[in-house]
């Protein structure tokens, strides 16, 4: 079967990049039950490519996913500090609970598909620091 790289985000420890088996089986085994998707981020962009000789305008819609466990707080999973304070609160106002990992989707199949390496590069920073509690204690004022 067919693999993709993921990065994953746990409840403790680094973020860490993955490859997995590109299986719903493997995604579930992942966030340790049934999974929930979270759309993050969804961009287009133009590609010219040569096609017999002429220049072709295409356009690809690349979209970021978050991946979590759909009963997380039925589970009593603890709270994913990082995942939370970068997308929950802002994205769906309520925490996130366990682990979740990160894919994208493009292209006409829409199927997982694995991150780039800008992609988890530029990914893993966001979450680091929107999910750093120091950094949201200095701005709500706390030392």
């Amino acid at each position: 079967m067919k693999t993709i790289t993921v990065l994953v985000v746990p409840v403790a420890g680094a973020i860490v990049t993955k490859e997995i088996e590109n299986s719903l089986s493997a995604m579930q085994q992942l966030v340790g039950g049934l999974i929930e998707r979270v759309t993050l981020s969804c961009r287009t962009r133009a590609i010219s490519t040569l096609s017999t000789g002429e220049q072709k305008a295409l356009r690809e819609t690349r979209t970021t996913l978050l991946y979590v466990n759909e009963d997380g707080i039925g589970l009593g999973l603890p709270v994913n500090k990082r995942l939370s304070e970068a997308f929950g609160w802002p994205l769906l106002e309520q925490p996130l609970h366990g682990d979740g990992f990160l894919t994208a989707v493009s292209g006409p199949e829409w199927g997982p598909q694995s991150l780039t390496d800008d992609e988890i590069a530029a990914w893993s920073r966001m979450i680091f620091l929107l999910g750093d509690e120091r950094l949201h204690e200095v701005k709500g004022g706390a030392a």
